[in-house]
């Protein structure tokens, strides 16, 4: 849970310093900010930031010692496309950690969480020795539109033969 919590207390720290442009509630919008500051953040971190490339994956950070994946990262705005697609596109990364970036409304969010953590449990148990980083941008509704609120994070872990769920701190979004 290391690296998780790791990636999860860097991009909080860089996010409050760099906030993410303000005042919209598209998400085609804030998916494309999202992801240019993660690639920043990648750089930052020393790591060669690839997007699309090798695999289907948003974007991947690699060790540039090693061409090992580090940091496997999906961003999705469909709930039904997490299910379907994304996660099992991070289940066949060799990355240490497993990043999966989406959008939950402020009800739904256990619900969600508890889909992803049972298609993650379809995995061989042989391949449970990485980190799973579920990140969510918790948002309310307001007059039809979207207000993004929050960053909240969850790790899923294995122990003992089961996959466990721990919560991390969410932290507001810096506009």
């Amino acid at each position: 849970m290391k690296l998780a919590k790791s990636f999860y207390e860097d991009f909080k720290r860089e996010h409050k310093k760099s906030p993410l442009p303000g005042g919209t509630r598209k998400w085609a919008f804030w998916t494309k900010a999202n992801l240019k500051f993660l690639e920043r953040l990648g750089e930052k971190k020393g790591y060669n930031v690839m997007k699309e490339k090798p695999t289907r994956i948003d974007m991947t950070w690699f060790d540039p010692k090693h061409l090992e994946p580090e940091v496997a990262i999906e961003y999705e705005t469909n709930e039904k496309s997490v299910l379907e697609s994304e996660v099992r596109n991070l289940a066949c990364s060799n990355a240490r950690l497993k990043v999966l970036i989406t959008y939950a409304e402020e009800g739904n969010r256990q619900d969600m969480l508890q889909k992803i953590k049972g298609k993650w449990t379809m995995r061989s148990k042989r391949t449970w020795n990485d980190e799973f980083l579920v990140m969510f941008i918790v948002f309310h509704r307001e007059k039809g539109y979207r207000v993004f609120d929050y960053f909240e994070g969850h790790i899923i872990y294995p122990l003992r033969g089961n996959l466990r769920i721990k919560d991390l701190e969410s932290f507001p979004i810096y506009l």
